[in-house]
């Protein structure tokens, strides 16, 4: 009997803590649309809602920086053509920070392209190289890339600058240095250097250059995409299961927001200041960061 007690009442203390988690998830998202949680749905208004408030976010910025709008170098244009990729199949060109969400996003292009059920009819036929799909658009003639950027959707995939460094050190480094000493050699070498984690977007992907159509959040990766897939003709019975699973993006959370608890107040300073770029074109919020024990201590 005591034994069922005790059990009854765990369940109630279980089913209590939910309610109180999606109560304050469904809380955040009725006050921001930015602050909807990965694991909640979002109707396709509210998909669309957020794209124009981003787009503008963005459009005040490159007002503000005119400077940006152009590219400056045949090199930086180059740089652009090496970052951008495009796909076939979904009349897609997309722009990431190098080195992110190889398990997710390139993950669920490679799936839709081996599914032969997944179909849409291109405006462009390219007859260049496709050792290694999706291609760079450095593989691309002019007249090729005229016709893309006309006709093919543009997205732009955008992280939390802190996000992107764990994200990279996980893929990268971690085992072989401590995420202090990532951190260290990181800011020591300079935005210039290494695999691009360390250039902001601004600078990568050319967003006020490039009109993309679509601004994607890695927070939100399973709704937003889901929703940005089907308004590109896929049906969702065939998304659905191409998805990644709530339980790993909830796992690499706790490991982000663990990595991040080592990081100190100085460093945060410094790499705030070396992405100002993107707190400032991107809806990222820095207050979040000041709320490590190590730095509420210092």
């Amino acid at each position: 009997m005591r034994m069922r007690f005790a059990l009854r009442v765990s369940l109630l203390g279980i089913i209590g803590l939910l309610v109180w988690v999606l109560g304050r998830l469904l809380s955040q998202q009725q006050a921001d649309p930015e602050a909807t949680s990965p694991t909640l749905s979002i109707t396709v208004d509210t998909f669309l809602h957020v794209q124009q408030v981003r787009k503008k976010k963005l459009h005040h910025f490159c007002l503000e920086h005119p400077d940006l709008r152009t590219l400056q170098t045949a090199e930086v244009a180059q740089n652009l053509l090496s970052t951008m990729a495009a796909n076939q199949k979904l009349q897609m060109l997309y722009c990431k920070p190098t080195s992110e969400g190889r398990d997710l996003w390139e993950e669920l292009l490679k799936q839709i392209e081996e599914r032969a059920d997944i179909t849409i009819q291109s405006p462009v036929v390219y007859d260049g190289p496709r050792d290694s799909p999706p291609n760079p658009l450095s593989a691309y003639n002019l007249s090729m890339l005229e016709k893309v950027f006309q006709s093919y959707t543009k997205v732009l995939l955008i992280r939390d600058p802190f996000e992107r460094l764990v994200s990279s050190y996980l893929q990268d480094s971690a085992g072989e240095v401590t995420f202090d000493k990532f951190l260290e050699d990181g800011l020591t070498d300079g935005p210039g250097d290494g695999d691009g984690s360390w250039t902001p977007i601004v600078f990568l992907c050319h967003p006020c250059f490039i009109r993309y159509d679509y601004i994607v959040k890695y927070d939100f990766f399973n709704t937003e995409v889901l929703h940005l897939m089907k308004r590109m003709g896929l049906p969702e019975s065939a998304l659905a299961p191409l998805l990644v699973d709530n339980g790993s993006m909830w796992a690499y959370k706790w490991l982000n927001e663990n990595l991040l608890q080592l990081v100190t107040k100085e460093h945060i300073e410094q790499i705030i200041e070396i992405y100002s770029w993107d707190f400032e074109a991107f809806p990222f919020k820095i207050s979040s960061f000041w709320n490590i024990p190590s730095l509420s201590d210092a």
